[in-house]
Parts: C-alpha cells; structure tokens; sequence
C-alpha cells in the first residue's frame, strides 16, 4: 500500500517504477513460485494503467489495472509469478497510489 508510511511510501510518478519485496512477506513463502493478488489503483491524477511483473525480467506490454479518469478507484485480480529474489515491480502510466492485497500464492 503505498499510502503507509512502511516501505514503499508515496504515490508512484508519472511513467515511474517501484520495487515491492513480496516474499517472504505478507504471509507469502520465500519459495513461492507465483502469488494471486488484488491490485487497487486509487487517486489517479489522470487516465493511464498500472502493470506489474517479477522484477528479474522485462516488463510486459500488457496492464494490470487500466484507469480512465482522475481520482478513481479501480481494482483487478492477478496471478503473478515471483521471481529468485521475492520482488516485484510495479509501473504506472500515470502518478497513482496502488495497493495490492494477497489472496494466495503458488509453491512449488
């Protein structure tokens, strides 16, 4: 949640990345393969989309969470892998609060 003043804090910017360790933490097992997710958008300062994906690879062409208006609230499941390192990434198209809830995970 990056409203909280724990690690990541503030909105992201405008084309801007952040880095989120997700395991282990948040009940997520350091030898989890992929994690199920409820990714939140909430005050947009504009239309855009927020995508996100292990932080060992490369960015996908595809959104996670599409916005269409300041100020809105917009949510979206996901299943995403997770990568050697735990993190994830996490890019929005447009300066954005985002907040991901954890509804499960995959292990090997």
């Amino acid at each position: 949640d990056t409203r909280s003043e724990s690690e990541p804090s503030g909105q992201i910017s405008s084309r801007g990345t952040m880095t989120a360790l997700v395991a282990p933490a948040a009940g997520i097992p350091a030898d989890a393969a992929a994690a199920v997710f409820n990714l939140t958008v909430t005050g947009p300062s504009g239309p855009g989309h927020v995508t996100a994906w292990p932080s060992a690879s490369d960015r996908p062409e595809v959104s996670n969470v599409n916005v269409t208006g300041a100020g809105e609230t917009r949510a979206n499941a996901a299943i995403l892998a997770v990568d050697d390192t735990g993190r994830l990434d996490v890019f929005s198209h447009t300066e954005t609060h985002v907040l991901a809830d954890v509804f499960g995970y995959y292990t090997p």
